[in-house]
């Protein structure tokens, strides 16, 4: 699609961006995890599909799930960053029962779509204060939707199994994501996260072509480790974890502009 298209080359463009500014001085790097709670949306329409389970079947579906994320960061200027990302987006199922007459039997139907891939982002930061923060997120995910059909024919007399069909399959596509989120900073270098997910997921076989828009709200930690850039441009020094502005008083100054006023 274009939008993904073009969303994919202002992403990269971030990359290289942010290689660039990297070279010139140590940077802030993060990586965080968390679990999360997830929900899909047209999920009976994903597994309406061909002889496996059919509009008029009767049953009844799954569309919640918990699954995971995980990512690696590097921060930017600006209150940017870039994010390479793991989304486990759960797996959702569906069970029907078709009864057939004719030949005094019926199909019991499983299915069960696995979502789930890597992602890149785009990070910009709202600080509140010094502990808290709000956050939001654009990013591409290479969305990738595992699909396990399968049908028992029992029959209905004696409750003996006939017949077993089953397939599975892996589908792949582009998707775009959206996140927002809150942070509270525990420590300079630990932060706790709650964030809200939407992917707009797309799922498209020979069977069936559907998209699903899954809901996730995740709670996480993040753990940042090396020298932010604007740190490196400050005068600030480090004393028993607090910083303050570099003033003539300091040591390393007195030498220069004497130390009289400091006494």
């Amino acid at each position: 699609m274009k939008y993904q298209a073009g969303l994919a080359g202002t992403l990269v463009g971030a990359v290289f961006m942010s290689i660039s500014l990297t070279t010139q001085a140590e940077t802030q790097m993060y990586i965080s995890g968390g679990l999360g709670y997830i929900q899909g949306s047209d999920v009976e329409e994903l597994f309406q599909a061909g002889n496996f389970v059919t509009p008029t079947s009767v049953g009844e579906g799954k569309d919640t799930s918990d699954g995971y994320s995980a990512a690696l960061g590097v921060r930017l200027p600006w209150n940017l960053a870039v994010e390479l990302a793991y989304f486990d987006l759960g797996d959702y199922k569906y069970t029907s029962k078709d009864v057939n007459l004719n030949t005094n039997t019926f199909d019991n139907g499983k299915q069960t779509i696995a979502f789930e891939g890597p992602a890149f982002a785009l990070r910009g930061d709202w600080p509140i204060g010094e502990s808290y923060g709000l956050y939001s997120k654009i990013g591409i995910m290479k969305f990738r939707a595992k699909r396990t059909d399968r049908v028992d024919v029992v029959d209905i007399s004696s409750g003996v199994l006939m017949n077993s069909n089953s397939d599975s399959r892996t589908i792949s596509d582009e998707s775009m994501f959206f996140t927002v989120g809150g942070e509270y900073h525990a420590t300079e270098t630990t932060s706790v996260y709650l964030e809200y997910n939407l992917v707009m997921g797309e799922y498209s076989d020979v069977l069936v072509s559907a998209d699903s828009e899954l809901n996730g709200l995740f709670l996480g930690m993040r753990y940042s480790f090396g020298k932010t850039r604007g740190d490196s441009n400050k005068g600030v020094h480090a004393r028993d974890g607090r910083k303050r502005a570099v003033t003539a008083c300091d040591p390393d100054f007195q030498d220069v502009v004497g130390g009289t006023a400091c006494q």
